[in-house]
């Protein structure tokens, strides 16, 4: 049970591959169909901007864009996704640094433009950070920008968040879900983030 709030800090996490980034696109789609969010997403893994838009439209209109697994949607359903996903999802991708700074200042000028609701940064380990003492203090300087940047801007901030490897079960059994326990400086995360 999750409900979106402007002004929080929303962490998600998850072991590799197991559909972090996917999890967290269909959740602000729905809110989008629902009750008409737009957001702003920062998603370097899911370059270029077409792969990721497309992975969104699929998720709109249930079929595939390409032919390749067969259920691909026709041209109409893929305009018709195509108009309503680029009116509330905006991808942006700085040619020069990835600083939280630099991401911050696209934001704005899309929030400004369109009226963001949502911001998206996914993954953590692609924003480039300034040089820090120790990691703890690294995540504790980011987590307070950005939940600064939530609540000034009353935005919905979602940050996606890599765990440590995960330890393989003893008795041969499943792992265990990623908590935030799992998360490099776990505890400065808990303190800073609203919802993991």
């Amino acid at each position: 049970i999750f409900r979106w709030k402007k002004g929080q800090l929303n962490g998600w996490t998850g072991f590799a591959n197991m559909g972090k980034t996917t999890y967290v696109l269909q959740c602000c789609l729905l809110k989008s169909i629902m009750d008409g969010w737009k957001w702003v997403c920062f998603s370097p893994e899911n370059y270029p901007a077409e792969d990721f838009y497309n992975d969104i439209v699929e998720m709109k209109v249930g079929k595939n864009v390409s032919d390749v697994y067969g259920n691909k949607m026709s041209l109409q359903e893929y305009q018709e996704a195509c108009e309503f996903i680029n009116n509330h999802f905006f991808f942006i991708y700085p040619d020069e640094a990835h600083t939280i700074d630099k991401l911050h200042e696209l934001a704005l000028v899309l929030m400004k433009k369109h009226g963001i609701d949502g911001l998206i940064l996914d993954p953590y380990n692609q924003v480039e950070q300034e040089e820090s003492d120790t990691m703890y203090n690294e995540v504790k300087k980011f987590a307070s920008i950005i939940k600064r940047f939530s609540v000034k801007y009353n935005i919905s901030y979602n940050i996606i968040i890599h765990p440590k490897l995960p330890v393989l079960p003893k008795d041969g059994g499943e792992f265990k879900a990623a908590d935030l326990f799992d998360l490099a400086q776990g505890s400065m995360w808990g303190n800073k983030l609203d919802n993991v």
